[in-house]
């Protein structure tokens, strides 16, 4: 199964899809969530990670920030924390997709 946008993306994560190539729009969204894995800077949810007080400053300030997105946003960011915590971005032979495989 080939996706080429974002709201195929969507579904496809919804219905929990396996093994399905990523192209186009779908393949540059994928590809900012790998590059942010590569180099370690994504801005992941670190909840779980931080104990004590600084957890609790941390769950506050997400909270915050996220009371202020757009919905549009608020959505986009929802997909990116799916597929890195539920799918294994893989390369391809293609320069230009991914295919996504759901973790076990």
């Amino acid at each position: 199964m080939e996706i080429n946008n974002l709201e195929d993306l969507k579904k496809a994560i919804d219905d929990r899809k396996n093994n399905f190539i990523v192209k186009q729009v779908a393949f540059e969204f994928c590809d900012e969530i790998h590059r942010e894995q590569v180099m370690g800077s994504g801005a992941e949810w670190s909840i779980a990670t931080t104990a004590g007080w600084m957890g609790l400053v941390t769950g506050f300030n997400h909270w915050v920030h996220r009371k202020f997105m757009s919905e549009a946003k608020k959505q986009r960011e929802d997909t990116k924390h799916v597929i890195v915590k539920e799918y294994i971005i893989k390369k391809t032979d293609q320069t230009n997709e991914y295919e996504l495989v759901l973790r076990k």
